[in-house]
């Protein structure tokens, strides 16, 4: 588990946190910028490690190729949309409103 960590979830992670940087404007602590990235690796995560849950709750299991990439385009961009629209808050709450 250690090996699989250092070469394949820490290098996942520091990219989220790139991105996550690119995206988010200044004002957001960093400790909430943390807790994104991490809501990110969970969603993906979960479906691997859940596989029993999935199926108790009757939604099928990702296998194939095709459903696995159904599934990373859907988390990727539920999480794009929602830093999107935390990009936007920020910027509401600073009295600059919505961008167009």
């Amino acid at each position: 588990l250690d090996q699989f960590v250092s070469q394949a979830c820490l290098p996942v992670r520091d990219r989220l946190r790139e991105l996550v940087d690119a995206i988010l404007p200044e004002p957001v602590p960093q400790q909430q910028r943390d807790d994104i990235v991490f809501g990110m690796i969970g969603m993906c995560v979960n479906p691997t490690h859940c596989a029993q849950i999935y199926e108790h709750l009757g939604h099928p299991v990702p296998t194939t190729t095709d459903a696995v990439n159904r599934l990373a385009h859907n988390i990727a961009d539920f999480a794009i949309h929602g830093l999107r629209g935390l990009t936007r808050s920020q910027g509401e709450s600073e009295g600059e409103g919505p961008p167009c």
